[in-house]
């Protein structure tokens, strides 16, 4: 949703932002040796290679970290172990973030972002920083 009220700021009166995932937090990167051979030599090579490189998630989407790995194994839209693709784990780690980085300032359409402080997976900081830099005159983060 922040992608499209920044390609169209009229689109929307406003958005209403919920631990929003704009950036890959530093802390769940792999190391930069591996994003960088994963970026310029694997990807080209295998693009539909289901091996991308990412932590385990279950035990963090959750305060308790057993509710997570429970309800990841009965939740029939969880990928259930899967991995996504190397070429969509690449878009999403490496060509959206970019992206979103310069064009930050160009988000005009009212934001409210409501990101509480211990998630784990998407990092608070990210969303001070979109608050930071958009344009928009009418934002609130909470």
């Amino acid at each position: 949703m922040t992608c499209m009220a920044v390609q169209r700021p009229t689109f929307f009166r406003g958005i209403a932002l919920i631990c929003p995932m704009l950036f890959v937090s530093e802390e769940l990167k792999p190391p930069m040796i591996v994003t960088q051979v994963f970026k310029h030599l694997i990807k080209p090579l295998l693009p539909q290679w289901p091996l991308t490189p990412i932590k385990d998630l279950d035990g963090l989407d959750f305060r308790v970290q057993e509710q997570g790995r429970r309800l990841n194994k009965v939740n029939p839209m969880s990928m259930q172990g899967l991995k996504p693709r190397l070429a969509t784990g690449c878009e999403l780690g490496f060509t959206f973030p970019e992206w979103m980085a310069l064009n930050l300032t160009n988000l005009r359409t009212p934001f409210l972002i409501m990101h509480g402080n211990k998630d784990f997976i998407t990092d608070a900081g990210l969303s001070q920083r979109l608050f930071d830099e958009a344009s928009a005159t009418d934002k609130a983060l909470l």
